[in-house]
């Protein structure tokens, strides 16, 4: 068995906002490597590929590589990226699995405030919500719904 034609170092999926998903990765070298290919799965059995990346090729020094999913799935989302070689071969890389939903993105502003905080709940009514402000030492200041 040979050498691999990549050495991977990293691979992320982050969730941005329920509507992108952040998707980057390092290579430590690159030998006969043609372009990388993102693929995404709701189960795990059925992939889609969504995004190609052209690689270096040929490389001895780290090169960083990022690509955004802009349709990711609701709830579970796998990403297996794949390198592709330029004689067509494609050993497998890695996997990365992250769910997305709407109440995944919550934002409290300012921090730190003295008298007045904002909460935005993404696309889910604030009817829906149960808020307690804590203080430091962990005692209950306000809860309202």
């Amino acid at each position: 068995m040979g050498a691999l034609s990549v050495s991977l170092s990293n691979f992320k999926a982050i969730v941005v906002n329920p509507k992108q998903v952040s998707l980057a990765w390092i290579t430590q070298q690159e030998i006969n490597c043609n372009y990388f290919a993102i693929e995404r799965s709701a189960d795990g059995m059925n992939w889609k590929e969504i995004i190609i990346i052209r690689a270096a090729g040929y490389s001895s020094l780290p090169i960083n590589y990022s690509a955004i999913d802009d349709l990711p799935l609701k709830g579970a989302n796998l990403y297996r990226l794949r390198m592709i070689d330029l004689d067509g071969t494609f050993p497998f890389i890695a996997v990365k699995m992250i769910r997305v939903n709407e109440a995944s993105i919550i934002s409290v502003y300012p921090n730190p405030a003295s008298r007045i905080i904002n909460i935005t709940t993404g696309n889910i009514p604030a009817s829906n919500w149960n808020v307690r402000l804590l203080s430091l030492s962990g005692q209950e200041v306000i809860k309202k719904k």
